[in-house]
């Protein structure tokens, strides 16, 4: 029931449909799904249904993306390549557990706890539990609401962009996104020289490509405090935000539109977050590390509903695991082991 999970539900059925396509149609159908494209008559009624499908998706989540308060961001719906590659994981990746089922382990589980606790814990558990499921629901529904202002406030500033480039204010509509407010509205009412604004954006993207290479401490203060050298590190650790244990390659993954169609059980991603718009790569993968977040958070959310280890908030987990590396995640000690065999 929760609304982050609507878009995966969605790509789940189209998947049912892009199965029953022919092969021909299935390795060209993805070059006509941006929005408003048309198919060729040629093609069977099959692939019609699947094309009105993927319209009506793209306008409905299209403007989901890797990161929902970051409208600088490009959404799926100006690059659908995260979607198409999904649909294709999809069609070879059944769902993890039926939902019977795991609607019997969820009821098992609140039972074992109930019969754990005594007096006043156990009188308030099941209220406790009831609130923390509603808001869980709510929290989901508003990151929705929040990535979908996002985009109507990326439209706006795009229109913009565009304007300022047919003036000869701005190289590229993109330019838009390295102006404060205040500098936008003194250019739209020509106040500001063009070489002035080149000048101050060219700069601004040298400082913000050389600040992404900072790491921060995880304490500042008036020393820096002294970290220790990869090498001897043997494990990792964070916080448990899914049960389970998983023995897999380290997929280093910090944009979900970088992932292709052929992640498998064997995968653990090592991923800086996740937002909405990174649900698309759950289904077929083995196993969660992420970078920040707790057991409340969407990473851990996500990942229990489709029963997947995940371990939270491991400092610099992209950083420190190499691309490719076996590793060993135990999400029930908190652990990530680094030299695996």
């Amino acid at each position: 029931g929760l609304k982050s999970l609507e878009p995966n539900h969605e790509m789940q059925k189209m998947a049912a449909s892009w199965k029953k396509l022919p092969d021909d149609v299935q390795q060209k159908i993805f070059d006509f799904t941006p929005l408003k494209a048309k198919i060729p008559e040629s093609f069977p009624a099959e692939a019609l249904e699947f094309h009105r499908q993927y319209q009506s998706f793209l306008q409905k989540y299209g403007y989901l993306s890797m990161n929902g308060t970051d409208f600088s961001i490009t959404p799926w719906i100006e690059n659908s390549g995260i979607i198409s590659h999904a649909i294709q994981r999809f069609s070879t990746n059944t769902p993890t557990s039926d939902p019977e089922i795991i609607r019997r382990q969820r009821k098992s589980a609140q039972k074992q706890i109930e019969m754990s606790l005594h007096g006043m814990a156990k009188l308030f558990f099941p209220l406790l539990l009831k609130s923390t499921k509603r808001y869980i629901a709510l929290r989901e529904k508003l990151s929705l609401f929040i990535s979908e202002d996002a985009y109507q406030m990326r439209r706006i500033y795009l229109r913009m962009g565009e304007y300022l480039v047919t003036t000869d204010k701005l190289n590229a509509k993109n330019d838009v996104f390295y102006l404060y407010y205040p500098e936008l509205l003194e250019i739209l009412q020509d106040k500001t020289e063009s070489t002035v604004l080149r000048k101050k954006i060219s700069l601004r993207k040298k400082n913000l490509a050389e600040d992404s290479q900072i790491k921060p401490e995880d304490l500042i203060c008036h020393t820096s405090m002294p970290g220790r050298e990869v090498a001897e590190l043997s494990y990792l650790e964070g916080i448990a935000g899914s049960s389970g244990s998983r023995k897999g390659i380290a997929r280093i993954v910090r944009n979900p539109a970088d992932i292709g169609k052929n992640l498998t059980k064997e995968d653990i991603l090592i991923v800086p977050f996740i937002d909405v718009g990174w649900t698309p790569l759950f289904p077929g993968i083995g196993g969660l590390v992420t970078e920040v977040g707790g057991q409340l958070s969407h990473s851990a959310i996500i990942a229990r509903e489709y029963g997947l280890p995940a371990l939270l908030s491991v400092k610099n987990a992209t950083h420190l695991i190499r691309e490719g590396q076996t590793v060993f995640l135990d999400a029930d000690n908190g652990r990530v082991y680094l030299h695996v065999n």
